[in-house]
């Protein structure tokens, strides 16, 4: 599971590299989906996030809520089976529940349905009256699983909790916003699909998603709930979760220690858990990761181990000044400014990142630089496309993290964009540590550079 399409793409070129095949490699987005069966007719929403109600969502205080939400949902949808005989079906379900806790709700249900009926044409045929024919029995029992299936939509029953205001108003009103029709599509958060998921695997199970392993990158940027569902689907509680707390840089930075995805883990039955701190870096030269510590080192908790780089010296980190900000640059001055990723691939760059701020940074500096291609000699690639393989591409720091560049420039490190807090100093460390070689930081003449930098 990785965080987005671009390191898709990365990972699908290394992993052949390293002797590995047959792997299937997906984002959380599309194996959800996956899990669901929705096809495109299910949109991600475009209404405006509030990060405390996505922190809730993803949280193991909603975790539990779910599970005691789905208990009171499963004892009404039982008591309301449209049967006379209804208690049987109920009874029935509960012992093949308690004896066979592996088996989903769906085939409980189903089991049970089917015992009644039998039992009752056994019994009928013990006496031998005959107060049904078997067309009548038989619509019975379709109505039965017609209310049973219009009930187990796990998107429905979701939708459910914020309509009968189960949780506090607000959200409900927040999260309803999300979570509608139109025409044919339905919408939802990313908020909403985890939830979604642990819903669909208490009804169906999790038996046609299991996999002999998974392997989870970048990990401290998923939910709670996100991190169950995954688990819950890893045979013999055969999964890896790769992750840096330093980079955790997506809000609402939901894993705030290992302890808790530890016991998180625990609950769902592994027991068997290790976990190790590693601070080799094997990626970039000494002189880079000394910057990168010096920005980070009293910044951030001092349990953290500060990461290590191997013996491996290169250039030292490069600083240019701009006279102002690349979106503003004209003339000489940005025709210069392209001549310096020029000179990277002409130093033997394969790869050359131009990492900025975020998604609307990087599309004001795509859109600046795309029309050099001719001069550079390589293509230039937004980071909204799904294919890069070499040349020079232009993304966000959100888009950056787990991947690996020759070269990496760093645009407009300035105090507007970059002032000294800790989730700043968390893009900086990400964007600095994605270079293999050189790192290049470009600032403004006509704005103060960055605090982050003073070190």
């Amino acid at each position: 599971i990785a965080p987005n399409r671009i390191f898709l793409d990365y990972i699908s070129d290394v992993l052949p590299n390293l002797g590995v095949s047959g792997v299937n490699t997906l984002t959380y987005l599309f194996w959800a989906k996956k899990v669901l069966n929705w096809d495109y007719r299910f949109t991600v929403s475009t209404q405006k996030e509030n990060l405390e109600y996505k922190e809730y969502k993803g949280s193991l205080v909603f975790l539990r809520f779910l599970d005691q939400y789905f208990n009171n949902f499963e004892k009404t949808l039982l008591e309301n089976i449209p049967y006379s005989r209804a208690d049987i079906i109920l009874n029935r379900y509960y012992e093949l529940k308690k004896s066979f806790p592996q088996i989903s709700m769906e085939e409980r249900l189903k089991l049970a349905i089917d015992y009644t009926f039998a039992q009752k044409q056994f019994k009928s045929k013990q006496t031998g009256t005959y107060d049904d024919s078997f067309k009548i029995q038989n619509e019975r029992k379709k109505k039965i699983l017609s209310y049973i299936n219009r009930n187990l939509n796990p998107y429905r029953i979701y939708q459910e909790i914020f309509k009968k205001k189960l949780v506090d108003k607000t959200m409900c009103k927040y999260s309803l916003k999300g979570l509608k029709y139109h025409n044919a599509h339905r919408y939802f958060r990313m908020e909403d699909l985890a939830p979604i998921v642990y819903l669909q695997f208490k009804i169906k199970g999790t038996k046609d998603f299991e996999q002999e392993y998974i392997v989870v990158d970048e990990s401290q940027d998923l939910s709670h709930i996100e991190i169950a569902t995954l688990a819950s689907t890893a045979k013999n509680g055969n999964i890896t979760l790769a992750g840096d707390l330093a980079q955790s840089i997506i809000p609402p930075f939901y894993i705030k220690d290992w302890d808790t995805v530890k016991n998180l883990i625990k609950d769902i039955g592994y027991k068997n858990i290790s976990y190790h701190q590693l601070n080799r870096c094997y990626r970039t030269t000494i002189e880079i990761t000394d910057f990168a510590n010096k920005i980070f080192r009293d910044r951030f908790t001092k349990s953290y181990k500060l990461p290590e780089a191997v013996l491996r010296h290169g250039e030292p980190i490069k600083h240019i000044v701009l006279s102002k900000e690349v979106k503003y640059i004209t003339g000489k001055e940005l025709k210069d400014f392209v001549t310096i990723f020029k000179q990277e691939f002409n130093k033997g760059a394969t790869t050359c990142a131009l990492i900025c701020k975020d998604k609307q940074h990087a599309k004001e500096v795509y859109d600046k630089i795309k029309p050099f291609e001719d001069i550079l000699e390589r293509e230039v690639t937004d980071f909204s496309e799904n294919d890069y393989r070499s040349g020079l591409l232009v993304l966000p720091v959100s888009q950056a993290k787990g991947l690996e560049f020759d070269s990496v420039i760093l645009l407009d490190l300035n105090e507007e964009r970059y002032p000294d807090t800790e989730f700043n100093t968390r893009l900086l460390y990400v964007a600095i540590t994605r270079t293999l070689h050189r790192l290049i930081i470009i600032t403004n003449r006509n704005k103060k550079n960055s605090s982050l930098l003073d070190v």
